[in-house]
């Protein structure tokens, strides 16, 4: 999927109609503005910064491992 807020939003809600979506990212120098868009839009939305992902000893930092980690905090 192209990386669009808009198109994000049109998947989740043609796929998944009358769901309750909790929205939780990792936040960066200019990502205060996916906030304002769900936030605007009623969706409950948290920002963390970078240093609060849950660390397991591991130098190793992807977006897949950090997703899994923000979507899943208390599994190891």
């Amino acid at each position: 999927m192209k990386a669009s807020v808009e198109l994000l939003v049109k998947f989740l809600v043609t796929n998944y109609p009358g769901s309750l979506f909790h929205i939780v990212y990792e936040c960066c120098f200019s990502g205060f503005w996916i906030y304002d868009y769900f936030h605007e839009r009623g969706y409950k939305i948290i920002v963390t910064p970078t240093n609060r992902i849950y660390r397991d000893g591991s130098v190793v930092k992807t977006d897949k491992i950090d997703s899994r980690k923000l979507a899943f905090p208390h599994s190891r």
